[in-house]
């Protein structure tokens, strides 16, 4: 059984029979009510309680957020436009609370 070429180089893939690894997804639970209460007494200034409302009522993850501009936040509709993976932009919607904080957290600036 013959596997090199001349120069040392696999002529078939030794790995094209090996079945793929099978892993168990663990699906995320969202946080309480009880327990978003506590985080948000958890936080010290309204940035901290803008960011942490902001995050969990979007689902965004901190780089979309970190690339967010004031501009790209629409107070009227409630809506935001975020930058995620491969450059695809989409939209997600605040609550009423979320948009709250974050204009206190605007207007504290």
């Amino acid at each position: 059984m013959q596997a090199f070429l001349s120069g040392g180089i696999i002529s078939r893939n030794p790995c094209a029979t090996l079945a793929q690894i099978k892993s168990r997804k663990v699906v995320k639970k969202p946080y309480s009510a009880a327990e978003m209460e506590r985080i948000r007494k958890a936080c010290r200034n309204a940035w901290n309680l803008a960011l942490v409302d902001f995050m969990y009522c979007t689902g965004c993850c901190v780089s979309e957020v970190a690339g967010l501009d004031i501009s790209d936040v629409d107070f009227e509709r409630m809506e935001c436009v975020v930058l995620g993976k491969g450059n695809k932009e989409r939209k997600v919607y605040l609550t009423e609370v979320a948009a709250m904080h974050l204009q206190e957290y605007l207007n504290s600036r």
